[in-house]
């Protein structure tokens, strides 16, 4: 099931505090999860440009029956710079016919970033799944995160595991 289609069904904060590998979610809001997440704000396709979005980020799995774990406040508040709205997913609603994951408030859509799994490998080296999506599109993808000489993280795209974006949209 893609990122979009479980989100629609918006089942609220998931009890499950911890991913399928045993690690607690809690863990994914670290230096790792930040580069991340700042890696897929800077670089996820905007099929609808100059329309105002709203941002939200989503922590391991989203069951098949809608239910997610919303990354915590103070998470999120790190990624409020440059004007940008960033919310949590526990307050988000859905506008019809399509089911679009909208924000409540503004009454837009949303982009979800999703850190489903992230696996530390060696000191500075984590492997992370990760996905996002926006209206009916949707990508997930793996990728090695590692800190550099400046000790700063660097993100490197991995290959694609699922998604529609570039076959429904024409992107890339």
């Amino acid at each position: 099931m893609g990122l979009g289609a479980g989100l629609a069904m918006l089942g609220g904060v998931g009890c499950d505090s911890s991913d399928s590998e045993g690690m607690p979610l809690a863990m994914y809001e670290n230096e790792v999860g930040e580069a991340m997440v700042r890696h897929l704000m800077a670089t996820v396709p905007d099929p609808s440009p100059g329309v105002p979005k709203s941002w939200s980020i989503v922590l391991g799995e989203i069951a098949r029956n809608g239910v997610f774990e919303s990354a915590s406040v103070p998470f999120l508040e790190k990624f409020q710079d440059g004007g940008r709205r960033v919310i949590s997913a526990s307050v988000l609603s859905h506008a019809e016919p399509d089911h679009m994951i909208i924000d409540p408030e503004l009454r837009v859509a949303v982009y979800i970033l999703q850190l489903k799994l992230m696996k530390q490998r060696a000191v500075d080296v984590w492997d992370v799944e990760a996905a996002w999506s926006y209206k009916k599109f949707f990508q997930r993808k793996k990728y090695e995160v590692s800190k550099g000489g400046d000790g700063k993280w660097a993100v490197k795209e991995g290959e694609l595991v699922e998604g529609n974006w570039g076959k429904e949209a024409g992107g890339s």
